[in-house]
């Protein structure tokens, strides 16, 4: 009982950070809008080679700029300002600019014509005259919340997801609104994962079949030394727990469905912290249902499922539910290196408890159970992940709990397999290697094509990348570390003849 209650203080602790630490609400009509295309240009009836390339737009309250004009492309709520005038001058030539504008800002492209005619002109201390310049401009939207445009874009709303050529929503690219005062349906950090189209490119297959090899080989190595130590520890642990209770038997505890039920409930909880916007508001209280409604599809129904299927070669096998209380320790982890790290989308793990059949004490009937009930909320998540990348943006309460149940299923297995004394991975890793290399490449290749893609450049690889990397690297070491210093002491002082 005490140790329950130090966990449900520790929830409770965790979760009242929020409430101090609500940000200032930001102005959803501030951005920039992106658009490509091309300018053919005219003079004394010459016309110029077409020039290319991003034209950016600087939005603020219906209001949009484009500085790489002269002089500035001028937008209010779509309309072009014409004319235009603006005062240039460079080392040679000072003059004023005028032009004559019938652009056209839409969702979906930006055209027209600028006449342009210079005034006032002089170069080298002479005055001068220019012919008037014709532009011709064709540009396609690129992205960017089209809402910028008239200032359409509300709290409620939050910024809208962009769709590619195909109709197909992409990622949601934020920004997000801070918590506190959010209705129920503002869009969080959960939208930003990464769709069908935008995962399925060769470089981003490349990217994650290439880090799966090179992760796996990271994780498999270390873990000899890991288990070595921990088993080293475990046997001292238990053999002074006997004897401290005068006792040969080590009976389960937590065990029963409340306490699995109520880890569950612990875990959406503290897994609804992993959104950096997190506040106590109507999507702060949709994203925790999300949570748990995930849950309880991938972990709860996984655990039936699991019954159904073992049950029908072993009738007479006796199930129990089992809750590990220091596997919230992981919960907590995954939402410290989100927030830390500033991974999007944020890391949801809720594996923390399962079920137990008393008659399988075989290691391979174990691990059989293990892969079931994995393969169970993998197959969800992508599923989930499938339903999420199709369906239109503006279903924020549907596709969002699509995308966390998407975030939840991919991102559990490259932690639960795990192969440490204590998850999940550990006896399949004990029942065959082979298994376990294959079952965790699936995983891990899932989780780095869809929960951390290749970003588009490498001067673009932000605190996620490094962070994830940084933690193989660091598990590497701790797990030698731990090996060196628990069973090589140093070789029982040199045992003596």
């Amino acid at each position: 009982m005490r140790k329950l209650l130090a966990v449900a203080l520790a929830t409770a602790a965790f979760v009242s950070i929020p409430a101090f630490a609500a940000s200032a609400e930001e102005d959803p009509n501030t951005g920039t809008l992106t658009y490509t295309g091309t300018t053919v240009t005219s003079q004394d009836g010459t016309t110029y080679p077409a020039s290319e390339g991003p034209l950016v737009l600087d939005c603020v309250d219906g209001r949009c700029t484009s500085l790489d004009s002269l002089p500035d492309l001028i937008f209010v709520n779509g309309v072009v300002e014409s004319p235009t005038t603006e005062e240039y001058s460079d080392a040679d030539c000072s003059f004023t600019y005028t032009a004559t504008r019938d652009h056209v800002l839409t969702a979906e492209t930006l055209k027209g014509t600028t006449i342009a005619q210079a005034s006032n002109a002089v170069c080298a201390g002479e005055p001068t005259e220019f012919t008037a310049v014709t532009v011709v401009a064709d540009f396609t939207y690129e992205s960017g919340d089209t809402c910028l445009i008239d200032a359409s874009c509300t709290v409620a709303a939050g910024p809208s997801t962009v769709e590619n050529a195909a109709g197909l929503p992409l990622s949601n690219p934020g920004p997000f609104l801070p918590g506190g005062s959010r209705p129920v349906d503002t869009v969080t950090e959960v939208s930003s994962v990464t769709t069908l189209v935008e995962a399925f490119t060769p470089a981003n297959i490349l990217w994650a079949a290439g880090g799966t090899v090179v992760l796996a080989i990271l994780i498999a190595i270390p873990t000899q030394f890991a288990n070595s130590a921990a088993d080293t520890v475990a046997g001292n642990v238990r053999e002074r727990w006997r004897r401290w209770r005068k006792t040969t038997e080590t009976k389960p505890a937590f065990t029963g469905w409340p306490w699995a039920a109520g880890g569950v409930l612990a875990a959406s909880v503290i897994a609804a912290l992993a959104d950096p916007n997190f506040g106590f508001d109507g999507a702060g209280l949709r994203l925790f249902l999300s949570i748990l409604a995930t849950f309880a599809l991938e972990v709860v129904v996984g655990w039936f499922a699991v019954v159904l299927i073992v049950r029908r070669t072993h009738p007479t096998a006796a199930v129990s539910f089992q809750f590990a209380p220091i596997s919230l320790l992981i919960v907590v982890g995954a939402v410290l290196v989100s927030r830390l790290s500033g991974f999007e989308p944020p890391i949801i793990f809720g594996l923390v408890a399962g079920v137990a059949f008393g008659g399988l004490l075989g290691t391979a009937e174990r691990a059989r159970v293990t892969l079931i009930g994995l393969g169970w909320a993998f197959g969800i998540g992508i599923l989930a992940w499938v339903g999420y990348s199709l369906l239109p943006a503006d279903l924020v309460i549907v596709r969002e709990l699509l995308a966390t149940a998407a975030i939840a299923g991919i991102s559990a297995l490259p932690i639960a397999l795990l192969p440490l004394r204590g998850l999940a991975g550990h006896v399949v890793w004990q029942w065959k290697k082979t298994v376990w290399a294959a079952a965790y490449a699936i995983g891990l290749f899932a989780f780095l094509l869809v929960l951390l893609p290749l970003p588009g450049s490498w001067s673009e690889v932000g605190m996620g990348l490094w962070t994830w990397v940084a933690l193989f690297v660091a598990y590497t070491l701790a797990a030698v570390g731990l090996w060196l210093g628990v069973t090589r002491p140093w070789r029982k002082a040199a045992q003596p003849a």
